[in-house]
């Protein structure tokens, strides 16, 4: 009975630290490669609100709103292509 209590409580703990992984993770979605939203055009956390980050190739892109997730997935490639110009300048 000791031996079951002991793997349940092991097993949440490992649940809970791969839970907060997944959350550090997502802070670092802010280190976009862009500031204006390669598929509107719009600045990135501007009047859209919160921006929403999509990954592609190992790149974060930014985005200005959930509609444009699906635009930019129709083409990801271009739009990629987008924010990387953009973000050299």
């Amino acid at each position: 009975m000791k031996l079951l209590l002991l793997a349940i409580t092991t097993c949440f703990l490992s649940s809970a630290a791969l839970a907060d992984d997944s959350s550090k993770s997502s802070a670092t979605d802010s280190h976009a490669v862009n500031t204006v939203c390669p598929v509107s055009g719009d600045k990135v956390g501007g009047d859209m609100g919160k921006p929403v980050y999509v990954q592609y190739q190992g790149k974060t892109i930014a985005l200005c709103c959930k509609d444009c997730v699906k635009q930019f997935k129709k083409d990801p490639a271009k739009f990629a292509a987008k924010a990387e110009a953009e973000a050299a300048k």
